[in-house]
């Protein structure tokens, strides 16, 4: 598996800027490993997907407004975003290389 596998093109229209009213409104894709088959669901359905035993991951990170740009050497520019753990005092940035134009 190689980084440039998270690359991706994301419109910003389809990132989400509050939480969806409501709560388990929010989109759910849903992946069948078996068949490979994708659903289109709503959070609040992901009860009917989980079975005695299965672990459910939160990610709870939230994104600051907070944004750096930076330019090394060599003119590659680079991006970086901050953002914390809800409720928590740890701190960590996500940097990607900004592609070339």
């Amino acid at each position: 598996m190689l980084r440039s596998d998270f690359f991706y093109s994301l419109p910003s229209g389809l990132i989400a800027q509050h939480p969806a009213e409501p709560r388990d409104g929010s989109r759910l894709l849903y992946l069948e490993r078996a068949s490979g088959r994708k659903r289109d669901m709503v959070f609040k359905d992901i009860r009917s997907l989980l079975k005695a035993g299965d672990l459910l991951v939160v990610n709870d990170s939230r994104v600051l407004a907070a944004r750096l740009l930076g330019k090394k050497k060599h003119g590659r520019e680079y991006r970086a975003a901050s953002f914390k753990t809800s409720g928590k005092q740890a701190l960590g940035v996500s940097c990607q290389a900004r592609k070339e134009t």
